[in-house]
This record gives C-alpha cells, structure tokens and sequence, in this order.
C-alpha cells in the first residue's frame, strides 16, 4: 500500500513523515491564497485607501504625539520588521518626527521582550530611530483609568497609549480559540491593558457557574454572544484607537491581506478574508489527529502551542489522540504555566 508523505512546520525548521494510504481518512487544510504582489507597495497603498477612514497622513498633525501599538515576539509572523520601516518614514512625510514616535510592545499579561527580539519585531534600524518600549501590566502606577463596561470590567490602559494624540494599532488576524479572531481590540486588550482588567476580561471565557468550564460561545470564529470578545470591544472603545493597520497571513505564513483604516470595520473585512482562508469543513473526526502549530513564533512555547490543540480537537473523536508538532523552545514561558 502506497503511503503519502508530509512536511509540517516545527520550530524553524520541519518534520516530514508518511502514513500509508489505508491509515489516512484525509488532510484537513484550508484554502490558500497568494501573497500580495509587492508588501512595500501593497502597505503604503492601504495607508492611504483605508477603510472607513481618511488616509492615515490626513488623520495625523505636525507636532502630534504618536503611540504604535505592536504585538510581541509571539507574533513575529506579522512582517512588522519590514514594515514598520514604511510606516516611520509615511508618519514622516506627514509631519511626525521620530522623536514624537513611541512603539509600544503589547505583551498584555506575557513577559517582557528582550532588547534582541525588540529588533526581531520592529528591525535594527526602527529600534534606533524610535523609542520602543513593554508594556508592563502590573505598573499600575502607569495606567490610565477609563471607566468600566456594561459587564462591570474596569477599564485601565497603558499611559503613553491613553495620552496619546494618536493611538495606532497594528497587527495581524487569525482564528482565537477564545476571542473568536485575533488582532483588532486585542491590540488594547490584552495588549496594553492593565492586569486586572484583562483578568475581569478573561473571565468571560468561562460560565458563570464555578465548575462549569468554558463558555461555549467563547471559540474560534465566534463573536456573536461571545461575553469576552463583546466586552473587548467596549474596552477597545474606551481608548479610542485612531488608525488600524492589520495583516492576514494565508496558508504559508505570507502576508495574504493588508486592512488599514476603522479599527472595528477594517478589522471586520479582515475577520471575513480569515474565513475565507481558514474556514473548512470537518467532514469526519478521526482516532488520531495530526497537527502542526505553524513553526515559530506559533510555537515558541505551550501556551501558543494550545491553539493547535483546542483546534486539533475539533477533528478527533471522543476518546482520540491529537499528535501536537510544536517545539516550544521557551517551555517554561510562562513559569506558571
């Protein structure tokens, strides 16, 4: 019997192995689309056709203060490295000198990234021109309080964002096995918010009866009834982002789509290309289902690594084994964990 072979991502490098014909019931993956033609064009082309918004170079002043929000080295697959260079040097040409730049780190509740991964994610030549900082979630003393949602969260977010003249979030969108999507309000929640109100956050993942687990409305693709993502959105309103510029990758790991402008409705239309991409159907579950989490960052350590895992599950039977790839080379990161 004939077998086929696979390669997967694993770390930085891959695994490749083969499972004979009559052991595999079929490859679950989703449908590709190419990258975009030129990322330098394409990204400054959607900073001044945004969605729902006037060119960012409209949005900003001379002289103005303006905050980047960036994700942390989890998410170094969203290219800010290259063009965060694009975007300094647009911000300069509308007037906003680097010195009025600052480029926040939204770890949200991780750990602090090192100086050799502020390069990784935002490139030599940025963290030169720019002051880049961490967001520290325990730095109360550095929180701004904005009051609290309909669901009693108390809203606290980072200083330098809330006192911002301009407040940009970048970031990319893929399936959240809580928040429904990433990127969009993630930016600011966890991002850049105080610890206590992503806890209060967070607690919406679950039911309200102790014991009762997850909420089930808190899962991928979901955000209608969804307590967390809804009340995320209020919190995001809160420090009211002026520009968003988000990136949805396809199924090798390019840059597929570049959605700028509204941070709600151009995150939106990003949400629906995320669908289109990743969106496929479980024809049958499987004993044994074998998954990759997408090699680094993905799987930098556990706690990404368990996005694969709450996917993998939706495709094993009751009772089944999920075969997890993900060398998770920061094991102990978080400690806790």
């Amino acid at each position: 019997m004939t077998g086929k072979n696979f390669t997967l991502k694993y770390g930085k490098g891959t695994l490749s192995f083969e499972i004979s014909a009559d052991r595999l019931l079929y490859e679950l993956v989703g449908f590709n689309l190419p990258a975009v033609s030129d990322l330098a064009q394409d990204y400054l082309y959607a900073l001044d056709h945004p969605i729902d918004s006037a060119p960012l170079s409209e949005r900003v002043k001379p002289g103005e203060r303006v905050a980047i929000v960036v994700s942390d080295i989890t998410r170094a697959w969203q290219r800010n490295d290259e063009t965060l260079p694009l975007l300094i040097d647009y911000l300069n040409r509308a007037g906003i000198r680097d010195r009025d730049i600052i480029i926040i780190i939204g770890v949200g509740a991780h750990r602090p990234n090192t100086r050799d991964e502020f390069v990784e994610l935002c490139s030599r030549e940025i963290c030169h021109r720019v002051r880049v900082v961490n967001h520290d979630a325990w730095q109360i003393e550095n929180m701004v309080y904005l009051g609290k949602t309909s669901r009693g969260t108390e809203v606290a977010v980072n200083r330098i964002a809330a006192e911002a003249d301009r407040l940009i979030l970048t970031g990319g969108v893929i399936y959240h096995y809580m928040a429904g999507f990433g990127g969009g309000r993630k930016s600011i929640l966890p991002g850049v918010a105080a610890l206590k109100t992503i806890q209060q956050n967070h607690l919406l993942a679950l039911t309200d009866r102790v014991g009762g687990g997850t909420n089930p409305k808190s899962a991928s693709a979901v955000t209608i009834g969804n307590s967390m993502h809804e009340d995320m959105m209020e919190i995001a309103a809160f420090a009211k982002p002026d520009f968003l510029i988000n990136v949805v990758p396809n199924l090798d790991g390019d840059i597929a789509g570049i959605f700028t402008g509204n941070w709600v409705s151009a995150w939106l239309q990003a949400c629906q290309l995320v669908e289109e991409i990743y969106g496929v159907i479980i024809e049958e579950k499987a004993d044994i289902v074998i998954a990759s989490a997408g090699g680094y960052p993905r799987d930098i350590n556990l706690y990404q690594s368990q996005k694969t895992i709450d996917n993998a599950t939706y495709a094993m039977k009751m009772g089944g084994v999920a075969i997890i790839l993900a060398q998770c080379p920061l094991i102990q990161d978080p400690p806790e964990f």
